[in-house]
């Protein structure tokens, strides 16, 4: 039987149809090349700034449900639909906002609406694997996102650095040993953040900063590292 990977799942309308896309040809075993002389242009929420924040939160929401059912392996998919279904949940319990909360609603009545179809294009899918989510998502270290599609802003941690750098040395196809170092660096601020007082403390955040400004650029130094942590390095 042949694996072609089809059009665009055109039941998602917008957001996720591209990552699922992109997933079901990576299980069917295409490979992805990264081409850095191409250029792309893109309007962001070009289209859906204009249809307003609760229509995007729940397209997003409900086509992550919808790729989780139709492309992961079986615990995979129960471990996170369970979690993503626990998540909305949690947000419906928490928030004051009535259009929120309509959102959620619509999310879970939907994805159990089509659920049988879901399940169809599952089977589907599935028989034609041969690649393991392993496989797909083994660069991911632990698949922390960088953003709060809640709040709809970047994660400004400790942690989220450390991701990035880590995932940076995984990808690059020969380990810069420099790279390397800011990984260690940032995992040992981030373990012993409460040691804030120590002048050695001081040192080791300084050392860091210098050897971030090498590769993402000192205006954003301070939006990805923990203002708690490097205030003291920082005012001076």
């Amino acid at each position: 039987y042949e694996r072609t990977v089809g059009p665009l799942d055109n039941s998602y309308f917008g957001y996720f149809e591209d990552v699922d896309w992109s997933y079901r040809a990576r299980i069917f075993g295409y490979k992805s090349f990264f081409c850095p002389s191409a250029v792309v242009y893109h309007d962001h929420s070009g289209t859906s700034k204009k249809l307003g924040y609760e229509w995007k939160y729940y397209l997003i929401h409900r086509n992550f449900l919808k790729t989780i059912i139709k492309n992961f392996q079986f615990k995979r998919m129960l471990f996170k639909g369970s979690w993503k279904t626990f998540e909305l949940l949690n947000h419906f319990r928490k928030t004051n906002d009535n259009q929120r909360r309509y959102s959620i609603i619509k999310i879970l009545v939907h994805i159990t609406y089509s659920l049988p179809g879901l399940l169809k294009k599952r089977i589907n899918i599935q028989f034609k694997r041969c690649v393991s989510d392993y496989e797909c998502i083994k660069f991911s270290v632990g698949e922390n996102s960088f953003f709060d599609a809640v709040n709809y802003e970047p994660i400004l941690t400790l942690d989220t650095l450390g991701t990035m750098f880590a995932r940076l040395d995984m990808i690059r196809e020969f380990r810069d040993q420099e790279i390397g170092k800011i990984t260690s660096r940032i995992a040992y601020l981030n373990e012993r953040k409460m040691m804030i007082e120590s002048s050695n403390w001081d040192i080791r955040t300084k050392n860091l900063i210098e050897s971030l400004e090498k590769y993402i650029g000192s205006e954003y130094v301070e939006k990805f590292i923990d203002a708690v942590v490097v205030k003291k390095i920082w005012k001076k």
